[in-house]
């Protein structure tokens, strides 16, 4: 059996986003994996999204942070809230984790599933 150590950066490392610090970090600690959370702050309630915004994951960083976490073996990932997340993490991660949050959000599962599963990809979600 293989097991997987995620190292959760959830999105603290914003708004700096040190990829290098925080996959080194993962890396010294025992980790095999590394994930962030991938939202729009658009995403939660209008007195959600203020506080959200400035925490979202840069996507247009998303394949420098898989390569800077590669370059630390580790895997990488991220947690997924919509549409555009899975597909990005689709193309660039090394697996998928359908967002806690959204486990009741049927069509956002049906997506992430047949992603991983078109790409060959692990995909991780929380059990209750």
């Amino acid at each position: 059996m293989t097991v997987t150590v995620v190292a959760e950066i959830g999105s603290s490392p914003a708004p700096v986003w040190n990829f290098e610090h925080w996959c080194r970090a993962a890396w010294k600690a025992g980790a095999n994996s590394i994930k962030g959370q991938m939202f729009l702050g658009e995403h939660f309630g209008a007195a959600e999204a203020v506080s959200k915004r400035p925490l979202e994951f840069p996507r247009h960083r998303l394949a420098e942070f898989v390569r800077t976490a590669h370059g630390h073996g580790l895997s990488a990932g991220v947690s997924v809230f919509d549409d555009e997340a899975v597909a990005l993490a689709a193309q660039h991660c090394d697996f998928l984790k359908l967002a806690y949050r959204e486990k009741q959000n049927d069509e956002l599962t049906q997506a992430a599933v047949y992603a991983a599963r078109d790409r060959d990809l692990p995909l991780y979600r929380t059990i209750d």
